[in-house]
């Protein structure tokens, strides 16, 4: 990713296109843009924008420009790797590790999210199942067809291992 790609990516996110070609002027429409209305910049897979250096610097420029928080999201080892980068690295205040969800964490999910009521011992067969957010919300798909084909008002085990 090039800087231009990013900040031009960065800008339709924040519902402009951009003004100009150069990349100064994209990244002063951006910097005016998260000025004018601040968020939050979350960048998702970070292991893959660590190569590259002039849009790190560009992210850090970024921060320092408008002090809008910027949330990386990364695999594994992202805070060694991004620990080669000290002037970004610096400016870091907290990282997250995400450990596997445990049944508790299972078990809120599911009946946070799912529109169908679910039983404990369903849950249990969830939980078995897999340990991923993005696979527990394929589960939860399932488990709502499976609802509504049926007509159920609660999915047990016995509905799931079917």
């Amino acid at each position: 990713m090039t800087v231009r790609w990013f900040l031009t990516d960065l800008l339709q996110e924040l519902g402009e296109t951009p003004a100009h070609y150069n990349n100064g002027n994209i990244f002063q429409q951006v910097v005016a843009k998260l000025t004018d209305k601040p968020r939050v910049l979350i960048v998702d897979e970070i292991d893959y924008l660590i190569n590259q250096q002039r849009v790190v610097e560009t992210l850090r420029d970024l921060h320092d420009k408008t002090g809008i928080p910027v949330l990386m999201v990364g695999m594994g080892s992202v805070d060694k790797k991004l620990s080669r980068h000290k002037h970004l690295f610096d400016r870091i205040i907290e990282i997250y590790k995400f450990q596997p969800f445990d049944f508790e964490d299972v078990k809120n999910i599911v009946k946070t999210i799912c529109e169908v009521e679910v039983s404990d011992d369903a849950i249990d067969f969830i939980f078995k199942q897999t340990n991923r957010f993005r696979q527990l919300i394929k589960i939860i798909n399932k488990i709502e067809n499976i609802a509504e084909a049926n007509g159920c008002k609660m999915i047990t085990s016995k509905e799931l291992a079917l």
